[in-house]
């Protein structure tokens, strides 16, 4: 009897287990497959063409790769001219297919050096990927009253002092650009600040630089010394800001400038309007001088206001491609376009000194 039982168990259970798994496939072992090829090594930064100036005789740079493989990471060799800095092996990688690394150097020269990125996979497929940068001599400012320079070749620091600006968010630069080396490339929810202590001082104040708009934002701030938002954002009582607003056919440019009391405005209207379709690069000036506020666009003067001269209380830091975050009021946010060579001075520039700086 007990036999009988344990056979009907039996039979019981095996009929339970072959209905659980009925109509379920087999498992199959996971064949990855051969290795497809070697690596894609990425330096994020130095960027190639990069020129760093410093008035130290040697300074430091940041470092950041990027190596993936569709199978595995193997060695990772970092080589800074011709004498290998770092290097990191297999198996000491918190995700073996995508690898990043980011390190400072602090023995950079004056002269051009190269760095080589050498990694390989786990058959031995290796790539290679170098970047060229130079430490340039300390800049010397070029111009009368300069005070401030950016030209964004491969780098966010102003020239004149070495001071590096502050990232928010993820600004790169542009290459391909048609205009210079290398650009400032907008990204959203993306700008730089600056200390604009000894920017915001004095009666006379100007700035010029080159832009390249991207109108799927149909507002966008693009530089600005200001005070918080007050309720009304026209009612800005001290520093200035330029703006632009429109379509995706048609962006006018605005400059508000606090006199004390509240913005001038120098709203030109079409003579300030350009059509972002065409992917030009304009040139830019704004002069401000004890009585008079003045936009200039490719070397002309397309707008100016008379006022009782700027007021710089309670202003913040400068930000430079968005109205973030003090000069916001009317969603002029985010330029997510491009922009070269900003200067600032501490004198009102004449129309000859915006086309020379424009021609340079």
């Amino acid at each position: 009897m007990k036999k009988i039982n344990k056979l009907v168990i039996g039979l019981f259970t095996l009929i339970f287990i072959v209905s659980c798994f009925e109509g379920i496939d087999p498992i199959s072992e996971v064949d990855p497959g051969p290795d497809a090829g070697a690596p894609i090594v990425t330096i994020v930064r130095p960027t190639d063409g990069l020129a760093i100036s410093d008035p130290n005789p040697v300074s430091s740079i940041n470092i950041e790769i990027r190596v993936e493989d569709d199978i595995e990471v193997g060695s990772i060799s970092i080589v800074l001219d011709g004498i290998e800095i770092a290097s990191f092996e297999a198996g000491t990688y918190v995700d073996y297919r995508i690898v990043t690394r980011e390190m400072t150097y602090d023995n950079i020269t004056i002269g051009d050096h190269i760095l080589t990125v050498t990694a390989s996979d786990l058959v031995g497929n290796v790539t290679t990927s170098t970047s060229n940068f130079t430490k340039e001599p300390p800049y010397v400012p070029m111009y009368p009253g300069e005070i401030f320079y950016m030209p964004f070749d491969g780098d966010f620091s102003e020239l004149v002092t070495s001071t590096p600006a502050t990232e928010v968010g993820s600004p790169g630069f542009n290459s391909s650009n048609g205009i210079s080396g290398s650009t400032y490339q907008g990204a959203a929810n993306s700008y730089l600040t600056f200390p604009s202590d000894a920017l915001a001082q004095g009666s006379n104040f100007s700035a010029t630089f080159w832009l390249k708009i991207d109108a799927s934002d149909t507002r966008a701030g693009i530089i600005n010394i200001s005070p918080a938002t007050p309720t009304a954002p026209s009612d800005k009582p001290s520093g200035f800001g330029l703006i632009r607003e429109g379509s995706a056919t048609a962006q006018k440019f605005i400059l508000l400038t606090g006199n004390g009391t509240n913005a001038t405005w120098v709203n030109p209207g079409a003579a300030a309007t350009i059509d972002p379709t065409l992917g030009n690069w304009v040139h830019f000036g704004i002069v401000i001088s004890e009585n008079n506020t003045a936009l200039y666009m490719n070397g002309v003067m397309v707008g100016q206001s008379t006022f009782p001269g700027i007021d710089w209380t309670g202003v913040g830091d400068m930000s430079i491609m968005s109205g973030d975050p003090n000069f916001n009021g009317w969603n002029h946010k985010t330029e997510k376009g491009q922009m070269d060579e900003l200067y600032i001075f501490k004198k009102a520039l004449s129309a000859e000194e915006v086309n020379i700086l424009m021609n340079d």
